[in-house]
């Protein structure tokens, strides 16, 4: 270790220039003692007398066997030594030779290794002969030293004496010109810290480990949550969108379908089962119709007819026998009276000249040679060309007319009936019974229908053939009329 002679810098002792101040460092000179003990390869000063005891330590110096020498009173500028040395040093010296002697040591500092005594002039020691920790110099001018000291130093002694010399192996620094450094420059940012002390026994530092705070995740399963949230949310959002534009609509409209098929089957339930009712009754009334009409047919014809011929040849009701223009015409043919009409859309009439009836029954065996139809006459007129007509056809229909002359007529009705015979050469017999203005109709003893008509109340009764198409012959026997 060498310290610049200009600013006083500890620099280490393979440098050549100041590292403060760049003044040329002078080299190293070991001081001379007849006594010098060494520690590593540094020399330790000794001042002379007899050789020092050995001490424990780390850092022990070796000396020469032999007590030492007390220390001699001295008058020096800084006060007598007073007392014998620490042990283990050896501090005698002439008075005045060592300006150093009784003057406490100041602490270790900043760029000085632990265990040197860089003595200095300024103030007393008050710690002497008090017992500091191990290894180190307590007391200076500058206060008390804190850290603990290093091992292998004996720093006790009696007042007035220099307890603190120089560890074994190093010399005492030179204090710089103008005196030495203050103290904050001496423990501030001038001198760097001194090095760790690592001897026996001693620890090694502790640095500071920095702390570290690391920053904080993300955490995935809370990540996860929210995007499961936000899924569910977006296709909830789906969900409703179509619920609402699209599932709810068709379920609604599925509704009203089924609530319109419904009510349409309800009604046509209702109106089934009401046209079934209204048939029932209809039927339960052209049932009873039928039957009071079948009782109208058989009163009226249950006595013995006022008028009976079996129209084989002319009789007393003077038959209309003629030839009709275009062919056809009325004659007693076959045991029967025959109406022919050879013109398509015309009819032949026969009339019984002297007949004259209101309220009568009238019924007549008819049996279509060929052609279409055929009928009987009543309540007429045959020079006016006004009665009634009630048809047959060999097809099954039937109708009632009303002729009013020659070329006018009205239908009153008009429909088929099952219980016409159909087809030519079948035998029907034909009824009607005309009482007031109540016309019935029957074919073969079966009621067919009824007409309220108060055009004609009085005539002739007669037969007639119609050609509907083609040359039609039909033939009359058995009449009978019942005067009622």
């Amino acid at each position: 270790m060498r310290f610049c002679p200009n600013c006083g810098t500890a620099a280490a002792a393979d440098r050549s220039i100041c590292p403060n101040c760049g003044t040329t460092l002078p080299a190293e000179q070991p001081a001379a003692n007849q006594y010098a003990g060494t520690i590593g390869s540094a020399p330790y000063p000794q001042s002379g007398g007899a050789p020092m005891t050995p001490q424990s330590g780390s850092y022990m110096p070796t000396v020469l066997a032999g007590p030492s020498t007390p220390n001699q009173p001295g008058s020096g500028p800084y006060g007598p030594s007073t007392g014998p040395g620490a042990p283990g040093y050896n501090v005698t010296g002439p008075s005045g030779s060592n300006p150093a002697y009784g003057v406490p040591a100041t602490p270790n500092v900043p760029g000085v290794p632990p265990g040197y005594n860089p003595a200095s002039p300024f103030g007393s020691n008050p710690a002497y002969g008090t017992p500091s920790a191990p290894g180190y110099n307590t007391a200076n001018p500058y206060g008390s030293s804190t850290a603990p000291a290093t091992p292998g130093y004996n720093v006790t002694g009696p007042s007035g004496s220099n307890p603190y010399g120089a560890p074994a192996g190093q010399a005492y620094p030179p204090v710089p010109p103008g005196g030495l450094p203050a103290q904050g420059e001496f423990y501030g940012q001038m001198m760097p810290p001194p090095p760790p002390n690592i001897g026996a026994g001693a620890q090694p530092p502790v640095w500071a480990t920095p702390q570290y705070t690391p920053k904080k995740k993300t955490s995935r399963g809370l990540f996860i949550t929210l995007s499961l949230i936000t899924a569910v949310v977006v296709l909830g959002s789906f969900w409703l969108i179509y619920y609402a534009g699209v599932a709810r609509p068709a379920a609604q409209h599925a509704q009203a379908t089924a609530d319109a098929q419904s009510s349409a089957t309800a009604s046509a339930n209702a109106a089934q089962a009401q046209a079934t009712a209204t048939q029932v009754q209809a039927t339960a009334a052209v049932q009873a119709t039928v039957t009071a009409e079948q009782t109208i047919y058989k009163q009226a014809t249950a006595g013995a007819p006022t008028f009976s011929s079996p129209l084989t040849a002319q009789d007393n009701s003077k038959w209309d026998l003629y030839t009709a223009e275009g062919g056809g015409g009325c004659a007693f043919t076959n045991n029967a009276l025959h109406a022919s009409v050879d013109r398509t859309d015309y009819y032949v009439p026969c009339f019984a000249l002297n007949s004259s009836f209101s309220d009568f029954a009238f019924q007549v065996q008819m049996t279509i040679v060929k052609g279409d139809e055929g009928g009987l006459l009543f309540r007429g007129n045959s020079t006016a060309s006004q009665y009634y007509l009630f048809r047959i056809g060999q097809n099954g229909s039937y109708g009632l007319y009303l002729s009013q002359d020659d070329t006018h007529s009205s239908t009153l009705a008009s429909a088929t009936s099952t219980d016409i015979k159909k087809g030519v050469g079948q035998v029907n017999l034909l009824t009607v019974i005309a009482k007031g203005n109540d016309i019935y109709l029957y074919v073969n003893q079966q009621y067919i229908t009824h007409v309220t008509d108060a055009s004609y109340a009085k005539g002739q009764l007669g037969v007639f053939g119609s050609n509907g198409g083609n040359p039609t012959d039909a033939a009359f026997s058995n009449a009978q009329v019942w005067q009622l």
